[in-house]
């Protein structure tokens, strides 16, 4: 076989149009050996983020990136966030000192990355392996059909080719700010995140974050008691919402459908673009501290 450095790459495996093409590739963890050492957790089956970067040869954050705008689609590999305790007593061996959860990626997780990752000459390689593996076991000759699409893959390739450049440059600028820009970068002014996407995409616990925006009273609770007929029980239901100085980080989405909470409208509280930014500052320095 010949390196697959020099082989040509005919589709763009990291545009979101390619996800059937990903799918259909994922269960290829052999290739992860075939271009480097992969050091992976005493299971042999998992590696964390650190690990994961230094595969590929990129700073953590940028894997971190990576998970927060392909969420659904790496979570769908086995992708999970841990506990300390549970990764201490799952693996027999000492968390770092500054993490309170530990982010878990499967091997098919960690080629999910490779394939995503743009700005990696080892993740590169795995996407033309891939590619080989796949032209090699596919006919020669493509259908008409096939021509097509293939043509319109590359001409999105394309196209996403033509906005890397003002992306670059932003994201030199991130890289020397002393500022977590993930959501600068990655996130339309018009989106609203959830708590569990913010809190993976800085790897710790959904339920950590949110106690800390408790504790910092960028938030707060109420809760009622209601009777449940299907569950046949009292029950307890909370409702989270943003304190006035900080309400331009969340944002209320009602959820008309839910039984109205206090005679109100039940609302579930979700993070601006702005606010995903200040909480994973806040979280730096949580662990700075």
């Amino acid at each position: 076989m010949n390196d697959s450095t020099n082989y040509p790459t005919p589709v763009d495996l990291t545009t979101p149009h390619a996800r059937s093409r990903r799918d259909a590739l994922a269960a290829r963890v052999d290739v992860l050996d075939k271009v480097g050492a992969l050091r992976a957790l005493p299971d042999d089956m998992h590696v964390t983020t650190d690990m994961v970067a230094a595969f590929y040869g990129v700073p953590v954050k940028t894997i971190q990136t990576v998970v927060l705008r392909n969420q659904e689609e790496i979570a769908g590999d086995g992708y999970r966030v841990s506990t300390r305790s549970a990764f201490e007593a799952t693996f027999n061996m000492k968390a770092p000192s500054s993490a309170s959860r530990i982010a878990l990626f499967p091997r098919r997780a960690v080629l999910r990355v490779g394939m995503l990752l743009r700005d990696s000459a080892v993740a590169r390689r795995v996407r033309d392996m891939l590619l080989d593996v796949e032209a090699q076991s596919r006919p020669a000759e493509l259908s008409e059909d096939e021509i097509v699409l293939r043509a319109l893959e590359i001409q999105q390739g394309k196209i996403r080719a033509l906005t890397a450049e003002n992306q670059a440059l932003t994201e030199k600028v991130a890289e020397d700010a002393p500022k977590v820009h993930y959501v600068e970068l990655y996130v339309a002014d018009s989106d609203l995140l959830k708590f569990r996407t913010v809190a993976a995409a800085n790897d710790v616990g959904e339920d950590w974050m949110r106690d800390l925006l408790l504790e910092k009273n960028w938030i707060y609770v109420e809760t009622e008691r209601r009777w449940s007929n299907t569950k046949n029980c009292m029950e307890i239901r909370r409702r989270y919402s943003a304190y006035s100085h900080k309400r331009q980080y969340f944002r209320p989405v009602e959820v008309h459908e839910a039984p109205r909470f206090k005679g109100e409208v039940m609302h579930t509280l979700k993070i601006t673009p702005a606010g995903a930014e200040a909480i994973a500052r806040l979280i730096e320095r949580e662990r700075a501290a």
